[in-house]
């Protein structure tokens, strides 16, 4: 496991795209505010670019350091994180997921985008093997591994506290969970 955690790493700082497990379904990562990274990502994806990239952090000390987040996002993520939530603060969706080799892969490299690995507007790949299949060599490297429940996650406004996405974390009455 050490090998291909120096390799994807590697990769990652050489603006390549991987694929890999979460804890909700398979996803694509790249180096978060890299130009050309995010452009590969939308490529791959076939992603409209009104559809801005989800980006992960392995704490919230990395959302507060890299990112503004508002007193509604923070209560949120403390209560939610790490996990299934991903929160969106400003013009940034973030997440941490639960998930310690992609975690460990953010505390070396940074903050990555991470958004599903499908096509846009197709269910999100659930296996390797699919994800494979779809996108052959243009990902530098393909991680296996088991997935939660294959459900994407959940996503909400932190300023309005809006659910955008019914993922398989269900918020009940957002506003007694955050005031």
């Amino acid at each position: 496991m050490i090998f291909k955690f120096k390799k994807i790493c590697q990769n990652l700082e050489n603006q390549k795209l991987i694929i890999l497990p979460t804890d909700t379904v398979f996803g694509v990562i790249g180096k978060y505010d890299d130009k050309l990274v995010n452009q590969k990502i939308y490529d791959l994806k076939k992603r409209d670019h009104s559809k801005k990239l989800p980006v992960a952090v392995n704490s919230i000390a990395m959302a507060q350091k890299f990112f503004k987040v508002n007193d509604n996002a923070l209560k949120l993520m403390k209560r939610y994180w790490p996990g299934e939530l991903t929160i969106i603060c400003g013009d940034t969706a973030l997440r941490w997921v639960k998930n310690n080799l992609l975690n460990k892969i953010i505390a070396r490299v940074g903050p990555l985008y991470l958004t599903s690995a499908n096509l846009s507007g197709k269910p999100p790949f659930i296996n390797k093997a699919e994800a494979k299949k779809t996108f052959r060599d243009k990902v530098a490297c393909y991680v296996g591994g088991t997935i939660n429940n294959g459900i994407s996650s959940t996503i909400i406004n932190s300023y309005d506290l809006k659910i955008i996405r019914q993922g398989n974390l269900v918020i009940k009455e957002v506003d007694k969970n955050v005031k």
